[in-house]
């Protein structure tokens, strides 16, 4: 199973004292260990570095670039680079959704998963679920 990974589950994996660490830390292991073969894009992890560059500092903005390189090593990551035509479909997207507060990064998660009929999503961002993907964690 493809799993797409959001900015909101990146950074709350990767700062322990997010609300939904621990829920978003849950659900990756599962997800993990029942094979999803996660993926994200290169404008994802982006907002997460700058998220952990203010808020953290940058030691962990690096640390948190260098686990992701070495996630997609090690091959238990696809990371996929927003090119012309992805940012294309992307901005379809932003074009379309208008009156949604939609960042680009979201709107290049949700081309990634239409290209890739990615059908769950690793997020705590309700537009995701509202574009038709499976959301996990399911927080009440």
């Amino acid at each position: 199973m493809k799993l797409f990974v959001d900015t909101s589950a990146w950074i709350a994996l990767a700062a322990a004292k997010e609300p939904h660490h621990e829920a978003v830390a849950a659900v990756w292991r599962e997800m993990l260990g029942r094979g999803a073969r996660p993926m994200t894009t290169s404008d994802t992890i982006a907002e997460p570095i700058t998220f952990l560059r203010y808020r953290a500092g940058h030691r962990a903005a690096v640390e948190f670039r260098e686990a992701i390189r070495e996630a997609v090593e090690k091959g238990c990551l696809r990371l996929v680079w927003v090119d012309e035509d992805l940012f294309a479909q992307a901005w379809t997207i932003f074009l379309r959704y208008a009156d949604w507060d939609l960042s680009m990064a979201d709107c290049t998660g949700l081309a990634l998963c239409r290209r890739e009929k990615i059908r769950t999503a690793l997020t705590l961002d309700r537009h995701f679920r509202m574009m038709g993907l499976e959301t996990v964690p399911e927080l009440k």
